[in-house]
């Protein structure tokens, strides 16, 4: 069975590795035989890549809301969720 997948996924990538020969790979990677990225997809995957999160920091004394930290632009702001569900409040606006 296992020599079965080895074969059907050598059979599957191997149409594939011409079409991922666009993109260079980065100089501080090192990889033997591992296909370059085209750049289409490197372009299509950019505004994944671009999403915002937020980070559980703790839990404020005083009112039991919830801080979170969220990237805005190049810096982290601190926020307050007072309950479940609700907006975020920005408590800090550092450049």
């Amino acid at each position: 069975m296992t020599f079965r997948r080895a074969l059907l996924l050598a059979a599957i990538a191997t149409p594939l590795a011409p079409a991922f020969a666009d993109a260079p790979k980065p100089a501080a990677i090192v990889s033997d035989g591992v296909p370059a990225i085209p750049d289409a997809l490197v372009a299509s995957t950019q505004p994944y890549l671009q999403a915002r999160h937020a980070s559980f920091l703790g839990w404020n004394a005083n009112d039991r809301s919830m801080l979170i930290k969220t990237r805005f632009g190049n810096t982290e702001q601190i926020h307050r969720v007072a309950s479940p569900g609700a907006n975020r409040q920005q408590l800090t606006f550092e450049s």
